[in-house]
């Protein structure tokens, strides 16, 4: 009997943390549509097509790059000296948020009305607080 209950504990464990995994940085059905908007934010941003990559960053990121570079966003973002280049190397998704990392740098991405949104780009680890240093960001 009480090897009976050892296995169905080990067996719950062992779907729990199989659920766990599943839903927190691993590629699959959640890292998708959260690559797909990483993928055409870089394609946008290469061509040269502002207003397509504004239309994937968050409302908070559009107000950061329009006040800091004192133009509309899809003039501005295309002048942002982004750190991103180079293929996705890692995928981490959570519940409500998301991190991509490229080759040289990481991005954040949040659900917005459905749709995986870009709130931190061209991000370099620090050594201190804040962790990462974002040549776009704005909740």
């Amino acid at each position: 009997m009480r090897r009976l209950a050892q296995l169905a504990t080990a067996g719950l464990l062992s779907a729990v943390l199989s659920l766990l995994t599943s839903c927190s940085g691993e590629r699959g059905v959640y890292a998708a549509p959260v690559e797909a908007a990483t993928r055409a934010f870089l394609a946008a941003i290469h061509h040269g097509q502002g207003g397509v990559a504004c239309r994937l960053l968050s409302p908070g990121a559009i107000r950061e790059v329009q006040q800091s570079e004192r133009k509309p966003c899809a003039k501005a973002i295309t002048s942002v000296r982004l750190k991103a280049s180079g293929g996705i190397q890692r995928t981490a998704v959570y519940v409500h948020t998301a991190e991509i990392h490229l080759t040289n740098s990481v991005m954040f991405l949040s659900p917005f009305d459905g749709h995986w949104k870009i709130y931190a780009a061209g991000c370099t680890a620090t050594t201190s607080y804040p962790p990462y240093d974002c040549a776009v960001q704005g909740g």
